[in-house]
């Protein structure tokens, strides 16, 4: 294996610090920095849906958060079948090893420091620690009154009329894995998902603790996920550095991929948001997307039309 790989995917700081950490000089690669910001300035993270649901928005919050429950759990139980097919196309057990790692947390193994992070933040071991994530989400659910039987399961990849918006974002995201090279994989998981997950969790995580009596118990899936990921991020883009600069024609996609699944997640984010507020007749005061758009359009045609008035005086 490349000497250069080895280095960088075994290099830590020092042993106060979590093993997901990276140095950061290892990542300083061009194309990595503009695919963080092409991820950081995208509309996912700071989706209307979201800042609804941190504010307490929507006229019945412990409803609003049923309805994501229902659609987030579609996705996330299947998210050990997500690493185990990037796993599958990566044959360098260095640059596999994080995705393993990843899918032994799914489990609920966790390192000490990690535990002692979440401790540290109020968040009791007794929550989480050696209970699969499938179970805290699901424990998510039921605390607002979801039954797992009400829960659709994706047992075909066919498309149907009665898909829910997890639904739809789970086919698509399988079919991705299923179709995508190695190099297409890790960009999607390590960009596009790992970059932003605990940006995304973050609201959902302050409006369940703001606006809903959910215990942090019943909440736990969400801080684990804030507090204790980041690093699994940076430890995939090491493993997408490599393709890119050892086989960059595995890599051509990669960017258009990352953007289609930003955007396929705010589609379903947009869906979200609708059936809350059909189901409660009641109307986020936040703007969609496209009225925000065309209001900002709006500002700037009339600055445009001004300034011209001036410059004709």
């Amino acid at each position: 294996m490349n000497f250069l790989l080895i280095s960088s995917l075994s290099l830590w700081a020092t042993p106060s610090v979590s093993d997901h950490y990276v140095d950061p000089e290892l990542l300083a690669h061009p194309e990595i920095e503009r695919l963080n910001e092409l991820v950081s300035s995208s509309y996912l993270v700071r989706h209307s849906f979201l800042r609804c649901f941190e504010g307490g928005h929507f006229a019945n919050m412990t409803e609003a958060a049923s309805v994501f429950a229902v659609n987030h759990y579609v996705y996330s139980v299947k998210f050990i079948d997500y690493l185990r097919s990037v796993a599958a196309k990566i044959d360098s057990e260095e640059i596999k090893k994080p995705i393993l790692e990843n899918i032994a947390e799914e489990f609920g193994n966790y390192e000490d420091s990690d535990i002692e992070t979440m401790s540290a933040m109020g968040i009791e071991a007794e929550w989480y620690n050696k209970i699969p994530h499938k179970l805290l989400s699901q424990r998510f659910f039921e605390s607002v009154g979801i039954e797992a039987g009400a829960i659709p399961k994706v047992e075909s990849l066919e498309r149907s009329e009665d898909d829910g918006p997890g639904e739809l974002f789970t086919k698509y995201m399988v079919n991705l894995y299923g179709e995508s090279n190695v190099c297409e994989s890790l960009a999607v998981i390590g960009f596009a998902i790992e970059e932003s997950v605990s940006r995304l969790y973050e609201f959902i995580w302050n409006g369940l603790r703001n606006h809903t009596p959910l215990t942090g118990d019943q909440m736990v899936f969400f801080p684990l996920h804030i507090l204790i990921d980041d690093g699994h991020a940076d430890l995939l883009k090491l493993g997408f550095k490599h393709f890119l600069e050892n086989e960059p024609a595995l890599c051509d996609k990669a960017e258009a991929l990352i953007l289609e699944v930003l955007e396929k997640r705010t589609k379903m984010y947009d869906d979200i948001r609708q059936q809350i507020e059909t189901k409660q007749a009641h109307r986020c005061p936040i703007p969609y997307r496209h009225e925000e758009e065309a209001a900002n359009t709006a500002t700037a045609s009339a600055a445009a039309t001004i300034l011209n008035l001036h410059s004709d005086l």
